[in-house]
């Protein structure tokens, strides 16, 4: 799985902001993951370790995991924005911080040694605030996108556990509402977990159990479909996770009603058809396997 797009970061060590320890080794992970303790120098600490995430240090999500502290101290930075969410107060900057303790446990959420105990110690749930929001302005979009990305690193190696407790725990609606709602990028990210989520046997089960769920979840996909503009990469992305995702609830025959009835007109029209098949055979090879599945339809 590609990782998910990063939030834009505001530098807090640009000139005006609090300088750093002058004995400080900012090149140090450690020492760096310690300065999280010192509240005055929070901000620049989240910074710079989830710079250090870019450079996809392979121990780093160990390195917090198990140092003193730090994932309660993340998690209190996400716990603080919960309070601007509901008075609309928040602002690119408190988003920006907020985003940078979101890369860092996507970090921990990404790696096999910290998926399962992050999983086990229900930290996910900490996060479904920031997903529940229903505000598009771009403050909130940051946070949506970067949660999403934190279920999207659990979600990086196919593992049965990791499904079943995402829908235990009532995701999936949220990340539908994502693909409703967000830009492009939380979109995008959405739809991928969507179609990591459809991919096990029980995710599949869940979404064509009730008629409801299932239309529910196909009114939402042909919602993207309508939006999606091919002249764009990240929405030709988009269209590909998209298809993705109907080419898989194609192979369950009670979802194939629900597919019939709301299959979007683009994905039948010669224009739009021909666009994919010059522009992403890929995209147009998921096309024609979910028509082939179709097929027997007497309606469609």
């Amino acid at each position: 799985m590609a990782n998910p797009p990063e939030p834009p970061s505001v530098d807090p060590t640009a000139a005006g902001a609090i300088p750093l320890p002058p004995d400080l080794d900012s090149d140090s992970v450690e020492e760096l993951i310690v300065l999280l303790r010192e509240p005055q120098y929070r901000n620049v600490a989240l910074f710079l370790l989830a710079k250090k995430r870019e450079e996809q240090l392979g121990d780093l999500a160990l390195l917090l995991w198990n140092s003193t502290s730090t994932i309660y101290i993340l998690l209190m930075e996400i716990i603080a924005s919960f309070k601007l969410i509901t008075s609309s107060m928040l602002t690119i900057q408190n988003s920006t911080r907020v985003c940078h303790s979101l890369v860092l446990l996507q970090c921990v959420a990404s790696h096999p040694e910290t998926r399962m105990p992050f999983i086990h110690a229900k930290i996910p749930l900490y996060l479904y605030p920031l997903l529940n929001t229903t505000t598009i302005e771009t403050p909130f979009e940051l946070l949506r996108v970067g949660s999403l990305a934190v279920i999207g690193g659990l979600l990086k190696v196919d593992d049965p556990k990791v499904v079943h407790f995402l829908l235990e725990t009532g995701i999936f609606p949220m990340v539908l509402r994502c693909m409703e709602l967000g830009c492009v990028q939380s979109k995008s990210v959405a739809a991928l977990i969507v179609s990591k989520i459809l991919l096990q046997e029980e995710g599949l089960k869940y979404c064509c159990d009730f008629a409801e769920r299932v239309y529910t979840v196909v009114w939402v996909l042909g919602g993207v479909i309508n939006c999606i503009n091919l002249a764009e990469e990240p929405s030709l992305k988009l269209l590909n996770l998209v298809m993705n995702c109907y080419l898989r609830l194609s192979e369950m025959p009670r979802a194939c009603d629900a597919l019939r009835d709301r299959f979007p007109a683009r994905l039948r029209d010669p224009t739009f058809i021909r666009v994919i098949n010059e522009g992403d055979p890929i995209t147009a090879m998921y096309l024609q396997h979910l028509l082939y599945n179709l097929k027997n339809l007497s309606t469609f």
